[in-house]
Parts: structure tokens; C-alpha cells; sequence
């Protein structure tokens, strides 16, 4: 079982914010391998805003509206940040073969 602060140097590693220690490079890839897998938070994200969506058609008010909007950049935004996160761990992989 890894540490916080142990979890946290290796995602440090895989971004390439720190040297990837070659004892814990076999933990790095599975970190990197895990995190490039991760596909739900895309999906529950889409289904908030589908649903901020039709609450502000079912009942339209400003402050429904302005929810989805806002809900709709943000949205937007993470998925700019979960891709490029899971570039940088495609990279890593790449770069660290088994």
C-alpha cells in the first residue's frame, strides 16, 4: 500500500514533473496504464449536463439556464484537461516500454 505523498511522486513521475525512479518505474506504468484506461468521468459528466439540460427546459428560469451554461464550459474544459492528461501518460508509456 503506497502513501499519499508515495501515489503523488509517482503521478509526478508520469507527467514528467520529477525523474522517474527506475526501482518504482514498473509502479509509474501502471499508474500511467490505469489513469489512460479511466473512461467513465467523460460519460458522468455528459449525463450532469444532460440532465442540467433538461431541467432548464422542463423549467426555464435564468439561474437554470446560467447553471447549464456555466455546467457546459466547465464540462468543456475538464475534458480539454482528461485529454491532456491522458496524452502525457500515453507519452510516458511510449517513452518507458515493459
Amino acid at each position: 500500500m503506497l502513501s499519499r505523498a508515495q501515489r503523488r511522486a509517482l503521478v509526478q513521475q508520469v507527467r514528467g514533473r520529477r525523474p522517474v525512479d527506475p526501482v518504482r518505474l514498473r509502479l509509474a506504468r501502471d499508474v500511467a496504464a490505469r489513469q489512460v484506461r479511466q473512461q467513465g468521468l467523460p460519460w458522468l459528466l455528459a449525463g450532469l449536463l444532460l440532465d442540467q439540460v433538461g431541467l432548464a427546459i422542463g423549467d426555464p428560469s435564468s439561474f437554470r439556464m446560467g447553471y447549464a451554461v456555466g455546467f457546459a464550459v466547465f464540462y468543456g474544459g475538464v475534458l480539454l484537461l482528461l485529454r491532456r492528461q491522458r496524452d502525457q501518460m500515453r507519452r510516458f508509456l511510449a517513452a518507458h516500454p515493459a
